[in-house]
């Protein structure tokens, strides 16, 4: 019988997460698992093969989190609470899973305490091994009571903390300085890449690629970019603006000159980052992961509303790693990215390709197999080789020290 794996995930904001847990299940499906996962209902689709829990979605009112909003744009009541805990409970008792991975909890996603506690209960009752799923850089905690409601939590209801990043580039404790009160084991795996998606072999070259992942925080570096691409001189490339699908309706119809192009995200991002002329982004995870990928020259804009300092952190290991420019988001201009965007397309080739047969292209040294280490990881731990399980890991840990 397939060993089974139950994932509990749920984006807010960005889609980073969502992808990330995607890419997981994808990788574990292909080394024999059989997949559940429970998330919002908008995100349970056709296109994934697994088997769904759909909850009713929430997503946040801003970028500090303050109030969580239903389907309708309500704030959500206790009741919804109460409504996706029991649903949520209930499809974990018919999955009858043989390991649990959680996104996130407990150094994020907090609001969820009052369903993935009770989840986390029920795994230990039933005695199935319980893993943490985080990305590279997490949201520093300047509240001392939050640190220690992240250990209280951590430290009995986990098994195993998956780390999805590379120490080379950031370690736990850069964001999360009492990793030593951790006595959960902790992994690095590498960067979880999603799988390349179609690529036509000339779409993006020589082009300004603007993105802002799912585009839900992207108006800021959109509204910048579309300025720049019309001052004097931008014409000399063309401005390819990829709108993320919760940006799509605020962007429809916008007159637009000739040398730019407005259009949805693509399945064939990557690719067309191994051609482009410069890359403009914030700088996430999902898309930190494709400059990595492509070694694309960029221009990096983190997003910071709401005290965010995650994406700011990221992207200045990026500059030291890859020598993109930074620019902050707070009073970003169509100048100052103009001027970046000349910056980054006059940098000289420094990097080999990881696409033969696609060029220009620069990639950089940094451990992507995140999603397949993950599941080589989950299947020995399924296996009761604990110990093989957090070799793999270190494995993964001395790779990019060597």
């Amino acid at each position: 019988m397939k060993p089974h794996l139950f994932i509990h995930v749920q984006h807010l904001l960005g889609i980073g997460h969502m992808e990330r847990a995607f890419a997981v299940a994808s990788a574990c499906q292909d080394k024999g698992f059989a997949v559940t996962v429970a998330t919002g209902r908008r995100s349970c689709t056709d296109e994934k093969p697994y088997r769904w829990v759909p909850l009713p979605d929430l997503r946040s009112a801003d970028a500090g989190f303050s109030v969580l909003l239903d389907e309708a744009g309500e704030p959500a009541t206790d009741a919804l609470w109460a409504e996706r805990r029991e649903i949520l409970l209930d499809g974990f008792r018919d999955a009858g899973p043989d390991l649990l991975l959680v996104e996130g909890f407990p150094f994020a996603r907090r609001r969820f305490r009052s369903e993935l506690l009770p989840l986390l209960s029920l795994a230990r009752e039933a005695g199935i091994p319980t893993i943490c799923s985080i990305r590279d850089i997490l949201q520093p905690k300047n509240d001392p009571r939050r640190v220690e409601e992240c250990l209280n939590w951590a430290n009995p209801c986990f098994d195993l903390i998956l780390v999805h990043g590379d120490p080379t580039l950031a370690r736990l404790e850069d964001s999360f300085p009492a990793v030593d009160r951790l006595t959960t084991p902790v992994v690095y795996t590498g960067y979880v890449a999603k799988p390349d998606g179609p690529d036509d072999g000339t779409a993006g070259r020589d082009e300004v690629l603007v993105s802002a992942g799912g585009g839900a925080v992207g108006a800021t570096l959109f509204d910048a970019a579309l300025a720049a691409a019309c001052l004097p001189g931008a014409e000399r490339w063309h401005w390819r603006l990829l709108v993320g699908r919760n940006m799509e309706a605020d962007t429809a119809g916008r007159a637009t000159p000739g040398h730019v192009t407005v259009e949805p995200a693509r399945p064939d991002f990557r690719a067309m980052l191994s051609r482009a002329a410069v890359s403009v982004s914030q700088a996430g995870y999902n898309t930190a992961v494709d400059l990595f990928a492509s070694g694309a020259p960029a221009v990096l804009c983190p997003f910071e509303d709401g005290g965010q300092k995650e994406q700011a952190m990221r992207a200045e290991r990026m500059a030291a790693v890859m020598g993109a420019t930074v620019l902050s988001e707070t009073g970003l201009t169509a100048d100052a990215l103009l001027a970046a965007v000349r910056i980054q397309a006059e940098q000289p080739q420094q990097f080999p390709s990881q696409f033969p047969s696609q060029s220009p292209s620069r990639s950089v040294g940094i451990d992507l197999a995140g999603a397949e280490r993950t599941a080589r990881i989950l299947t020995l731990w399924h296996a009761g080789e604990a110990a093989a399980a957090i070799q793999a890991g270190l494995a993964g840990e001395k790779r990019t020290k060597t």
